[in-house]
C-alpha cells in the first residue's frame, strides 16, 4: 500500500493506527513457519546434494551421478533462495508506506532492524528521513482535510 499509488488526485491522510497496523502485519508474516520454510529448503538442498554425492562414491555408482547430485543440490538451493527473496518483496509491497513529503521507505529492505524506522516514525510522529509531521492532528480531521 503506498500512497503515492494509492491516491492519485485526492489527499490521503496516514493515521497512526494504519502505520501501527501494517508494522504489526509484518512483524507477524516474518515470525510465521512460512517465512523460514525457503532458509530451511536452502540449506536441505545443499545437504541433499551433498549426501547424494558422497553416496555416489561410496556405492561406486558411475562417474556422473555425483556431478547431477551436486547441481541438483545447487540448483535447489538456488531455487528456495529465490522463492525467499520474492516472498519478501511480495510482504514489502503489502505492508510498506512511504513518506508524503520525501517518499522515504518505513519498512527497511535490510538490516537487524528493518522496522526501526517506522518504529521511529510511530514513536514521534515525524518522518525519520525529512522530520515532516506524518499523522493528522485533530485539527485537520475535523476540518475534513
Amino acid at each position: 500500500m503506498k500512497v503515492a499509488q494509492q491516491c492519485s488526485d485526492e489527499v490521503f491522510v496516514l493515521t497512526k493506527q494504519d502505520l501501527v497496523a501494517c508494522v504489526d502485519a509484518y512483524r507477524q508474516a516474518n515470525q510465521s513457519v512460512a517465512a523460514w520454510m525457503p532458509l530451511a529448503g536452502v540449506f536441505g538442498s545443499l545437504l541433499t546434494g551433498a549426501v547424494g554425492a558422497t553416496v555416489a562414491g561410496t556405492l561406486a555408482w558411475p562417474a556422473w551421478t555425483q556431478p547431477t547430485f551436486f547441481f541438483a543440490g545447487l540448483g535447489g538451493m538456488v531455487l528456495f533462495f529465490l522463492s525467499g527473496r520474492r516472498q519478501q518483496q511480495r510482504l514489502l509491497a503489502r505492508t510498506q508506506w512511504q513518506c508524503a513529503h520525501c517518499t522515504a521507505p518505513f519498512i527497511g529492505t535490510s538490516g537487524l532492524n528493518p522496522l526501526a524506522r517506522a518504529e521511529l516514525a510511530i514513536a514521534t510522529g515525524n518522518c525519520p528521513s525529512c522530520g515532516h509531521g506524518l499523522f493528522a492532528t485533530a485539527e485537520s480531521e475535523s476540518s475534513g482535510t
